[in-house]
């Protein structure tokens, strides 16, 4: 069965896939080649409610506010929704770059991943460094490290309610960051049922980019126009940690 992307009161134009349309394309079309290419829009626009008060360590979000789009993560086609268990042809993952506001230890990471199709194996999160500018690290061996959440995690996700998004406990990688670093989380899943990660066309979020890969055919992440995926981030505060003395990386990051 193809996997929908789209919320039930929706039409489901065709199976979510990656971006492919080169940057020169004009706005409207590329906007309008996206739909077609498995978007589905959801021109509600809810006021985002503001983080709960006193949640300890919140640090960063982009809720959805604006036109939300459908897009699939796994091994499966997007031409006729066939299951690649071993990801020859078909390993369709999904990235979001984030900008830093708090010092300390990167805790956790909210993402509203949803399984509505009966998908049973774990999504994945990787975490990963950022080159120049806004691209995620596309090397699988330069990551900071993974940690996944099982299939049932997102079996209940609201993508409007974040009390709902499932967390991802980073903590165990020990990144360090401060004001202004920026790294990049990906989710993947060897899954050949679809799990739905929508896109947010026109979001105001100014600290990263979203981006999207078929694995199978490269490393490199394309950047989806003027889009975010909804998440939200937790540090742990210095004087809630005890860690190691941190070092280095190329992009002003650290890593115990």
């Amino acid at each position: 069965m193809v996997p929908s992307p789209c919320p039930a009161s929706r039409p489901f134009r065709r199976p979510p896939g990656i971006s492919l349309f080169p940057a020169s394309l004009p706005p409207v079309l590329a906007l309008a080649a996206f739909l077609a290419a498995g978007g589905c829009s959801d021109d509600r626009s809810p006021t985002s409610p503001e983080p709960p008060p006193g949640d300890p360590g919140y640090d960063q979000q982009n809720l959805y506010e604006g036109s939300i789009m459908g897009q699939g993560i796994g091994r499966f086609s997007v031409v006729d929704g066939h299951g690649d268990p071993t990801g020859a042809q078909w390993d369709l993952q999904s990235a979001q770059t984030v900008t830093a506001g708090r010092a300390g230890v990167l805790a956790g990471i909210a993402v509203p991943v949803r399984n509505l199709d009966g998908a049973t194996e774990p999504v994945i999160l990787t975490l990963r460094m950022v080159q120049e500018g806004w691209q995620p690290e596309p090397d699988d061996r330069m990551a900071f490290g993974q940690v996944s959440l099982p299939a049932a995690s997102f079996t209940d996700v609201d993508v409007l309610n974040p009390a709902t998004w499932p967390v991802f406990d980073v903590s165990p990688l020990g990144l360090v960051v401060a004001p202004g670093t920026r790294f990049s989380f990906s989710v993947s899943t060897t899954d050949t049922v679809a799990f739905i990660l929508n896109p947010e066309y026109g979001s105001t979020y100014a600290g990263g980019r979203a981006f999207r890969r078929n694995r199978a055919e490269g490393s490199e992440w394309l950047e989806q126009w003027r889009s975010d995926f909804g998440f939200r981030t937790w540090v742990s505060t210095p004087e809630r940690i005890s860690t190691p003395e941190p070092f280095s990386t190329t992009d002003g990051a650290t890593t115990s």
